[in-house]
């Protein structure tokens, strides 16, 4: 029996000759426990290439033209519930499926990923924003839309979900915002790369003259295109990736469905209802973490006051033996002014602290006036305005 490994690389193999039959080009991005730069031990079983939008384009046209039932090419132009712009080649005669993040994907085949590679900033360095605020947001409620819900005791999500689908769908959401993505970061071709200075694969910003000269390595005695500076182009890819997974320390990966000989189809068939099964429990799991997170945020939040609050009766003893004297200063003179700011510093530092939480204090009407006046001669007018404004909401101690 074939491992993973070594249907991926067979994958890879078909790819570099369709490539090289038809003039497109390619680079290997990530190939988890094989690349010969890794510096951790990944073995996660991902692989990835990259090509321009244009030869993505040209190559899902060459395999949907030489129809192979045994592959597939799926992204989302031919599935509206696809979440990546990246799109998957894959074995229709295997199966990977993840079986607590069973999603609306069609295929679930052992695959290689295929990046785009997208503009990132102009030959002078400005960046070029094609992810504007209404697409962003977009971005997350497709996120949301594509979500699988198969726990019953959440028909009314899932019911919600369809319907939401069906109105995103009718309005014509799903094209709409993959040409519009496409229109303002896609490259056609790969000598475009270097009307550039920076393009971003799968959100790593690289240097396009990084991409300029490639070369073949030999990868298990399949031959695969590389940039000249390999190393450094593995190493950064590598430690995004570590930097995405201490960012994600409480996502644990499910159990999975790996088999290099039965089809996906085949699978789902005979294990539909465990599949189902067990992603309803997990989600009545994920539901129940949510919870905990947020009464855990509450606790949090409800120390944090407390500390605070300390902290305010500190101050306000403090002030009731220094008020008189500071009330008297004159903050138009220099001297004057730098004796107050200097005793107000303390309390300006943790107001400070305290209203990127969400919270503020007062300590006494005389020496809030005393705050608000030097904070207004520092030219520190948004500190002001977000302690006013925090003065009006739910933490406030007075």
């Amino acid at each position: 029996m074939k491992t993973k490994t070594e249907i991926q690389l067979e994958l890879l193999q078909e790819i570099d000759y369709i490539c090289s039959k038809n003039n497109l080009n390619y680079i290997l991005f990530e190939i988890d426990g094989l690349n010969p730069f890794h510096k951790t031990k990944e073995k996660s079983g991902l692989i990835s290439i990259a090509m321009t939008q244009g030869d993505i384009d040209r190559f899902t046209k060459i395999i949907e033209e030489d129809y192979n039932e045994n592959r597939y090419v799926e992204g989302i132009f031919n599935n509206p519930r696809y979440d990546s712009m990246a799109i998957s080649y894959g074995n229709r005669n295997t199966t990977d499926i993840e079986i607590l993040e069973i999603s609306h994907n069609t295929h679930y085949g052992i695959q290689i990923i295929i990046h785009p590679i997208n503009k990132s900033a102009e030959l002078n360095g400005t960046k070029i924003e094609g992810w504007n605020s209404r697409l962003s947001k977009e971005k997350k409620i497709r996120k949301t839309l594509n979500k699988r819900v198969e726990n019953p005791k959440f028909w009314y999500l899932k019911t919600g979900l369809s319907l939401a689908n069906g109105i995103y769908s009718l309005t014509g959401g799903g094209k709409r915002y993959y040409s519009e993505i496409r229109k303002n970061i896609s490259i056609d071709k790969w000598d475009d790369i270097a009307e550039y200075s920076e393009v971003s694969i799968n959100n790593i910003d690289i240097n396009s003259e990084d991409l300029k000269e490639l070369k073949k390595i030999e990868m298990q005695n399949i031959p695969l295109f590389v940039n000249e500076k390999s190393e450094e182009f593995f190493n950064k890819k590598i430690e995004n990736r570590i930097k995405n997974d201490l960012n994600t320390l409480d996502t644990l990966k499910g159990p999975k469905i790996i088999d290099t000989e039965i089809g996906y189809e085949e699978v789902f068939d005979q294990t539909k209802d465990m599949l189902l099964e067990a992603k309803g429990t997990n989600e009545e799991i994920a539901w129940k973490k949510v919870k905990v997170k947020d009464e855990l945020k509450t606790v949090q939040k409800v120390w944090t006051l407390v500390e605070m609050t300390n902290k305010q009766v500190n101050f306000i003893h403090h002030f009731q033996e220094t008020e008189e004297d500071l009330t008297k200063l004159d903050l138009n003179d220099k001297e004057q002014f730098n004796e107050v700011y200097d005793e107000l510093k303390p309390v300006i530092a943790e107001l400070k602290k305290y209203s990127k939480m969400g919270m503020t204090f007062s300590i006494d009407s005389e020496t809030d006036r005393l705050i608000e006046e030097v904070l207004m001669k520092k030219g520190e007018e948004k500190l002001l305005k977000r302690i006013k404004d925090l003065k009006e909401k739910e933490y406030f101690i007075e």
